[in-house]
């Protein structure tokens, strides 16, 4: 990725700091991100993402944090998305 910024002449942004509790929230919603559902009409509208589908990916992947926080953080991110779409 530094190819790209400094063939553009661009410098390369700070990595943005984090922790694993943000790493692993983001990664669920990352996974059930990409099984989102749609209504599909003359066009496809995402649903929101729910509790069953964090549960989905918690039960494929592991859960490895409170599941009420892992909740909250990845419908709080699902929330900020869909008013961005």
């Amino acid at each position: 990725m530094g190819l790209v910024y400094s063939a553009l002449g661009v410098e390369v942004p700070p990595e943005a700091e984090t922790d694993v509790v943000v790493e692993y929230a983001l990664s669920v919603f990352s996974a059930a991100h990409l099984v989102r559902r749609y209504v599909v009409g003359a066009k496809a509208s995402p649903l929101p993402l729910s509790e069953a589908d964090v549960t989905a990916v918690a039960k494929a992947h592991g859960l490895h944090m409170d599941r009420e926080l892992l909740d909250r953080c990845v419908l709080s991110v699902d929330r900020e998305w869909m008013a961005a779409v």
